[in-house]
């Protein structure tokens, strides 16, 4: 079979009779129709047809100046352009080579795994059993899995999980005959299922997975039945053999949108900025929301009323699985024919998220160079666009439409319309993100600050500090204990509102002192208040044994300010002592998964309330292993060894007296 092209004049040969009605030229590579293809000279063909066609009058001169015969010897320097590359083992497809501009487009976005395959093509014949994770975006992640899969913070593992409680190789989940079990790999924390903490479990449907902070769901599903969700629909589909998807038309990531009033000399241009500003407009009536379903909601109802899409996926990028997943899927009529399988190509979306660029293909049915790109003509999809969300020089995730029902459906404006309306829902995308995670800070922040100096409290919250998780490390550190003497017949003699309220006067000028002398804020034990220094990480034991001391003697006086206001509206005053001691302790996050609590624990802490409990009212005492730290920076009166309950040997104990 062939044709003369009536752009160039070319002469076009085929092996076999092309199956769309519109052909490409093999020189210009510009499209005209299959019905100028006639038959050649070949076994069964019709010779005196062959030899009665030829290329077009206009073109015929074109030919003779420009066009060798295709046939013409490879490296001919008449030869324009190389003759098609025909595939052995499909002798009837031409050559799919693309067009491509700007860099070459990568097999994988750097960072992102973009999952390619069917979520069912696993265990197909075979119940499927995968881990589900979904995050505070709503975003779900399918982890379909094999007969083995590590699971753990490190990226060599199958399961990669972003969590910084979670061990670089924290479990395995694998297959035993029927059945699936979970194997914790002597992790930090621990592997817990249904909130149970197990070394070796059986897994069974639904079953709850907490590793870290983070919940997993372990199903098993019949891979029969219909997929339960808009979403499960959505395919990426491996990178073709024959070659990447022809791009119609792209725009960089660079493409300036807004020109200088001084560079607009086109009127379509200000037509495209207007259309952009009331994009703004249409997208901003949202308001600032943490709700990404209805944000993404909101924006497809805008894209489909503006552009004519059969369909419309917008994807996310996971922050805890570094996954691309889908979020909101749409379908003009999702009843017509049945909910169909909506096919995105690798390679327009690996184009998108590495290169951050907006691709639009057209006509991907009629087109012949897409023969190899089975992700675009498997459903006969005749445009296609797709476009990164980027805020803040950031891939957010990406916006993919295409069309079933009308050809040529997408022209390159809509693809800068649609790269606008992109670039607005990844603004309010980052926003909504940022509000969520203000209000998260606010409530750590608000949690923290009960026990922790302010600036503990500012490293843990931006992520500087340890992870908070149960455990403890033995350190040296040193432990105050402070309550009122006598509190038990001022009780008898005042109100319960009376008390209380004397209480908290009492517990607020108190931890102040802590938190100015950077201690942490253990606990109250009735009209006792108990606090730690050296206990945080990084802390030097002589700058914090002093400074629990300076807070023991500042204890002291602002008490005696509070007694000197009572006594002016006649009340009574406060006695409290004050004990300090310093040794070695255990100090970490203890309590229940559900309630942490950070405290010490050891014969340090208890001899510290010893010390205490000997101290008269308006008295600060220090143990002599307090003293050697502090020597000769507080001036102290040394009172002998007292024995203290619980010690067989007595503590040298000095009385602290001010700052030296």
């Amino acid at each position: 079979m062939r044709a003369w092209c009536p752009h160039c004049g070319a002469l076009n040969e085929f092996e076999r009779p092309p199956t769309t009605a519109i052909v490409y030229c093999q020189h210009c590579r510009k499209p005209f129709g299959a019905a100028a293809i006639t038959a050649s000279a070949h076994p069964g063909g019709d010779n005196a047809t062959a030899r009665s066609s030829g290329p077009p009058p206009a073109a015929r001169a074109r030919h003779r100046r420009n066009s060798p015969s295709p046939r013409a010897a490879p490296g001919s320097a008449s030869q324009r352009t190389p003759a098609p590359r025909i595939d052995p083992n499909e002798p009837w497809r031409e050559s799919t080579e693309p067009f491509r501009t700007g860099r070459p487009l990568p097999s994988e976005p750097e960072g992102v795994i973009v999952p390619e395959g069917r979520p069912t093509e696993a265990n197909d014949k075979d119940f499927n059993a995968r881990i589900l994770y979904q995050s505070p975006d709503g975003l779900e992640t399918d982890f379909i899995l094999e007969a083995a899969n590590s699971v753990g913070r490190h990226p060599k593992n199958q399961i990669r999980l972003n969590d910084r409680e979670i061990s670089k190789e924290h479990a395995v989940i694998e297959k035993r005959g029927s059945e699936w079990w979970l194997r914790d790999l002597n992790s930090s924390n621990g592997s817990y299922v249904n909130n149970r903490r197990v070394r070796e479990c059986r897994l069974n449907h639904g079953d709850e997975i907490l590793l870290g902070s983070m919940r997993l769901a372990f199903c098993i599903e019949d891979p029969s039945h219909s997929r339960s969700s808009m979403r499960d629909l959505v395919t990426i589909l491996p990178q073709e053999p024959a070659g990447a998807t022809h791009i119609h038309a792209k725009l960089e990531a660079d493409d300036q949108d807004f020109k200088p009033v001084a560079e607009v000399t086109d009127i379509e241009v200000l037509k495209r900025d207007y259309e952009k500003l009331r994009l703004t407009q249409e997208l901003a009536g949202i308001g600032l929301t943490t709700d990404i379903r209805k944000l993404l909601s909101k924006t497809l109802d805008v894209v489909f009323s503006m552009l004519p899409a059969d369909n419309g996926v917008i994807m996310l990028v996971d922050e805890d699985t570094n996954t691309l997943v889908p979020h909101t899927v749409r379908q003009r009529n999702p009843h017509a024919d049945g909910q169909q399988e909506i096919l995105l190509s690798s390679t327009i979306v690996n184009a998108a998220l590495q290169e951050r660029a907006s691709v639009l293909s057209s006509d991907a049915f009629l087109d012949p160079r897409f023969s190899g790109a089975q992700s675009i003509i498997a459903q006969g999809i005749r445009a296609a666009m797709c476009v990164p969300l980027v805020a803040h020089d950031k891939v957010l995730g990406l916006m993919h439409l295409d069309s079933r029902e009308r050809v040529g459906a997408f022209v390159e404006k809509d693809l800068q319309l649609l790269k606008a309306i992109a670039g607005q829902t990844a603004v309010a995308i980052e926003n909504a993100r940022l509000v969520r995670q203000i209000e998260q800070e606010a409530q750590t922040r608000g949690q923290l600050s009960r026990f922790l100096p302010p600036h503990v409290v500012d490293e843990m919250v931006q992520g500087k500090g340890r992870p908070i998780q149960k455990g403890g490390r033995e350190i040296e550190a040193s432990v105050v204990f402070c309550d009122i003497r006598g509190f038990t017949n001022l009780s008898e003699s005042s109100s319960p509102q009376e008390v209380v309220e004397l209480l908290n006067d009492y517990f607020e000028r108190l931890v102040e002192v802590v938190f100015r002398r950077h201690g942490v804020l253990d606990k109250f034990i009735g009209d006792a208040l108990m606090a730690s220094w050296g206990t945080i990480e990084g802390d030097d034991v002589g700058e914090s044994t002093y400074n629990a001391v300076v807070a023991a003697i500042e204890f002291r006086d602002v008490i005696r300010e509070l007694n000197q206001e009572r006594a002016e509206v006649g009340l009574s005053p406060v006695m409290m002592g004050v004990g300090v001691n310093t040794g070695s302790l255990v100090a970490g996050y203890m309590g229940a998964k559900r309630r942490l609590e950070f405290t010490v624990i050891g014969d340090t802490v208890n001899a510290a309330s010893r010390v205490c409990g000997i101290a008269d009212g308006d008295q600060v005492l220090i143990s002599e292993a307090t003293h050697r730290h502090v020597a000769d920076r507080i001036e102290a009166r040394y009172l002998g060894t007292r024995q203290v309950k619980g010690k067989e040997q007595e503590i040298g104990v000095y009385e602290a007296l001010r700052l030296a």
